[in-house]
């Protein structure tokens, strides 16, 4: 159950894949702003705080009245190609099949961002040789609606390519 709901806080249904922001309260039922921009009544004890707030952005009307929008968290992903963080016995992987697998889990980790519209996926391949990136890059290339870049700064330093998805 929900305590001390207040307006504005994310919430979540207990048993349903529902979300939304609490617009007003009254007794114990809570009007929700859902996600898809519908409104409905709610019972407090079904809902439940949603850890992912919203930060709220000021912003001038052309009455130059001050409104709130939401802006929606940024989703992010991240996979890390070492072959010994995909796979237990990678120990008895032939040596030629390491790269083959690696690219495959990259491949997989793309697909399932592209299908949960996540915006950005963070790829560490290790500093290694190069080979590993490159393979990336050429798959990259053949991609629209993305853009990437080599993370330089913080603890990827040179090892990881982060992967911003354009929603056209």
């Amino acid at each position: 159950m929900l305590k001390n709901p207040v307006i504005g806080n994310r919430v979540k249904w207990t048993n349903q894949p529902w979300k939304g922001v609490i617009k007003e309260v009254k007794g114990q039922r809570a009007l929700i702003a859902l996600e898809d921009g519908f409104e409905e009544w709610e019972l407090l004890s079904k809902l439940v705080s949603d850890n992912q707030n919203l930060d709220l952005i000021d912003i001038y009307d052309s009455k130059n009245e001050l409104r709130y929008i939401e802006v929606r968290p940024i989703k992010q992903s991240e996979i890390d190609l070492h072959i010994e963080n995909l796979f237990v016995e990678w120990k008895t992987i032939p040596k030629e099949k390491i790269l083959e697998r690696q690219l495959q889990a990259f491949q997989e980790e793309f697909q399932i961002c592209l299908k949960n519209a996540t915006d950005e996926l963070i790829v560490i391949h290790g500093k290694g040789s190069g080979i590993l990136k490159k393979h990336i890059i050429d798959l990259l290339h053949a991609h629209m609606h993305i853009s990437f870049e080599d993370m330089h700064e913080g603890r990827y330093k040179q090892s990881a390519i982060k992967i911003y998805f354009d929603r056209p």
